[in-house]
């Protein structure tokens, strides 16, 4: 049986999720500062014998989905197709489990990293140029440099939406800049904050400022206002040599596979 998550459901749910809660700690986040009431989000369950065995979460346009069965259950594929999000991702073994019947129109794969909050650091990672994004101007800049990079999908979006967005996603998260010149040249967010971890998201540098080390400052900023600040281990996702090499170096561990699925 699948249904719609209520409040006298959400115990079993957070069991369920804290089993890994490294790869759910979007749904996590999210339940701990949207709450399941918010507007833009969404939950579903899949019981079995009034056992909670899969979640899918629905943040307007995306889909997270976790799942601890051994088969999905032909309700939840109908609610997913019904639902159309733009995109779905999780864990490689829920991800897998869908995709023998949802086909989509683009696959990536990533390695999901961990920074443990005892890689802390002892002196700051300042830098004037390093400020966080909050008001619209700045996030307007923002949409402006994603926009620009193909990965980002934010083309599919128009300005005030992403704003908009933006601000509810901040909630639990920051967005912060290097800017060159008044001109914002890289940009690298936090997202998904729980009592333990936050992740990081969105790191991005213009084609013209490339290979001068500002995304790395940006991730050093990051490490210590997480971790030597607030004591929270930090999640991210890659796919890219560039990218494994700068976040090895820093520490970050390998610790699974996060697929998305673009529907």
């Amino acid at each position: 049986m699948v249904k719609e998550i209520q409040e006298e459901n959400l115990i079993d749910v957070l069991h369920l999720l804290h089993k890994d809660s490294v790869t759910n700690c979007y749904i996590l986040s999210d339940l701990d500062v949207l709450g399941l009431k918010h507007p833009s989000l969404s939950l579903y369950g899949q019981f079995n014998k009034g056992k909670i065995e899969s979640i899918l979460m629905l943040f307007n346009r995306y889909a997270i989905f976790y799942s601890n069965a051994d088969k999905i259950e032909t309700a939840m594929i109908e609610l997913i197709n019904r639902i159309k999000p733009f995109a779905i991702s999780g864990g490689a073994y829920s991800i897998k489990q869908l995709l023998e019947y949802i086909h989509p129109v683009k696959e990536k794969t990533y390695t999901l990293a961990v920074l443990s909050k005892d890689n802390y650091v002892n002196t700051k990672a300042k830098d004037p140029n390093i400020r966080i994004l909050k008001s619209n101007k700045d996030l307007q800049s923002l949409y402006l440099l994603l926009k620009d990079i193909k990965e980002f999908n934010v083309s599919s979006q128009d300005m005030n939406q992403f704003i908009k967005e933006k601000k509810i996603i901040n909630q639990a998260g920051n967005s912060y800049g290097l800017f060159i010149n008044n001109q914002l040249c890289s940009s690298a967010s936090t997202l998904t904050e729980t009592k333990d971890y936050a992740v990081i998201n969105g790191v991005a540098t213009k084609n013209e400022f490339r290979n001068k080390g500002y995304a790395n400052k940006l991730v050093d900023r990051i490490i210590y206002d997480y971790i030597t600040v607030k004591n929270k281990s930090l999640i991210l996702y890659y796919n890219n040599e560039i990218a494994a090499r700068m976040y090895l170096k820093k520490g970050f561990k390998p610790y699974g596979t996060w697929i998305s699925l673009n529907l």
